[in-house]
């Protein structure tokens, strides 16, 4: 299947929905506000990149991999791209642990391309895959309900903190001479972990504490108001307002079977 064409006439649920639907395999990119690629198998979304992420090696590092059972993965099994396997089978890493990282890349890059504005350009390459391969798979349906199901999330309380990339720290020092506060236990949490990582993103606070970013913001909000955090910049790009709807538009792409 030969598919490309504008964001303007396909959203990228329709795109993946119908790559799903005839269980295709390969590589979606999009280029916009957000620049990514989807990796699917089978119709199955199994890895996702964003062009701002950092590599996946990295990733695996920062959750215990050692860089030299990495590098021994990627040699022994990279040209048939199943590095994830490779791992978990040398015991670098626990499959749930690998299945984690994997689906925490997909929720977070769709969470972006389906918030950004329909503007772009979307491409998708048969039979190309992601070095870490297969190892865990996700219905893109399901995926597709999570995202619109966070997205509708985030809007309520968007008001206050307007990206999961949004640095948190604590407050330098306090608004007034006194401040009465009551913390639940996730407050206190946060609050601790604002502490010892300075200038955290709200979605690496959600990492740490696994919980979502909705839950994470959800629980700052009164840090936030009571003056004790404050929120210091942007580090995604700016969406422009509320995403259109998803919806099916007629062929305006070239696609070819």
């Amino acid at each position: 299947m030969f598919l490309n064409g504008s964001l303007e006439n396909f959203s990228v649920a329709d795109i993946l929905q119908l790559l799903s639907f005839s269980r295709q395999s390969g590589a979606l990119y999009v280029q916009g506000a957000v620049d990514a690629v989807l990796y699917l198998e089978d119709g199955d979304a199994y890895f996702a990149r964003r062009d701002s992420d950092s590599p996946l090696g990295d990733i695996l590092f920062a959750h215990g991999v050692d860089e030299s059972d990495w590098s021994g993965a990627v040699a022994e099994s990279a040209s048939r791209d199943a590095v994830g396997e490779t791992l978990v089978m040398r015991g670098a890493i626990d499959g749930d642990l690998l299945a984690y990282v994997v689906h925490r890349q997909l929720t977070d890059t769709l969470f972006d391309l389906f918030r950004m504005p329909r503007r772009g350009t979307f491409d998708f390459r048969v039979g190309e895959r992601h070095e870490i391969g297969p190892v865990k798979r996700y219905k893109v349906d399901a995926l597709i309900d999570d995202t619109r199901h966070r997205v509708e999330e985030w809007a309520t309380i968007s008001e206050f903190i307007s990206s999961p990339s949004a640095m948190v720290s604590v407050a330098p020092e306090l608004p007034s001479e006194s401040v009465e506060l009551t913390l639940d236990r996730r407050q206190w949490d946060l609050l601790l972990l604002a502490a010892r990582e300075d200038r955290s993103t709200l979605t690496e606070m959600a990492q740490a504490l696994e919980r979502t970013d909705a839950e994470v913001a959800a629980s700052l909000d009164g840090l936030i108001r009571a003056g004790l955090v404050t929120i210091l910049e942007m580090q995604a790009p700016a969406f422009e307002g509320d995403p259109p709807a998803l919806e099916t538009h007629e062929p305006a792409s070239e696609l070819h079977d």
